[in-house]
């Protein structure tokens, strides 16, 4: 009985640790920011990015921690398909030479 008493007991005490704690902190919205519960701004799909403890500055556009992201693109070296083609050619060459070396030594 003492079992029992102890499941429910610790079953019942999970429940209340599990609810979340409602944060408050400024919600980003493209071209303008409020001061919203974490759950209101997660649940907006307009919604960029939450910032926990922070507030919207009146007629801000962005929250205080929000930073925008270079606009200047960087470049990735990659390759053409020609280079592609080359690549896979070569692999495939010293791919069939090890297969063959090894067939060899056996």
């Amino acid at each position: 009985m003492r079992l029992l008493v102890l499941a429910i007991a610790f079953l019942y005490s999970g429940a209340a640790y599990s609810q979340g704690v409602p944060f408050s902190g400024c919600c980003q919205f493209v071209n303008s920011c409020e001061t919203l519960s974490q759950d209101a701004c997660i649940a907006d799909p307009t919604s960029m990015e939450f910032f926990i403890n922070e507030e919207c500055q009146p007629g801000a556009l962005t929250c205080p921690s929000f930073v925008l992201a270079d606009p200047e693109p960087s470049t990735v070296p990659t390759l053409s398909e020609w280079g592609l083609i080359a690549m896979a050619g070569i692999l495939g060459l010293v791919g069939f030479m090890v297969i063959r070396r090894k067939k060899v030594s056996v």
